[in-house]
C-alpha cells in the first residue's frame, strides 16, 4: 500500500512541499484537540524528517514509502484522544 505522500513525492521537490500542507493540518487538529507539547513536536519531527529526506530523488521516495510520517501522527493523535 502506497500513502498519498509517497505518490505525490514522485514529483520532485514540488511532491514533498505540497504534502507538508497535509502534514500540518493534522498538526494543527491536533493542537485544536489539546494535544501536548511533546507529541506535538514529535509529530512535527516526523513530518520534518519526511521532508527532508524526501528531497532526496529515489532515496527519499523509499523513505516516504516506509516512514509515512502522516500515519504515524495519526495515530499519536488518535491515542492521545482515545486515552482521554
Amino acid at each position: 500500500r502506497l500513502g498519498a505522500d509517497a505518490l505525490i513525492g514522485f514529483v520532485p521537490g514540488i511532491g514533498d512541499t505540497a504534502m507538508l500542507f497535509v502534514s500540518f493540518w493534522i498538526i494543527a487538529e491536533a493542537h485544536r484537540s489539546g494535544v501536548p507539547l511533546r507529541l506535538k513536536l514529535q509529530m512535527i519531527w516526523n513530518v520534518f524528517l519526511d521532508w527532508l529526506i524526501g528531497l532526496i530523488p529515489i532515496i527519499g521516495d523509499i523513505f516516504d514509502v516506509a516512514w509515512r510520517a502522516n500515519q504515524r501522527n495519526a495515530e499519536i493523535f488518535e491515542k492521545h484522544v482515545v486515552g482521554q
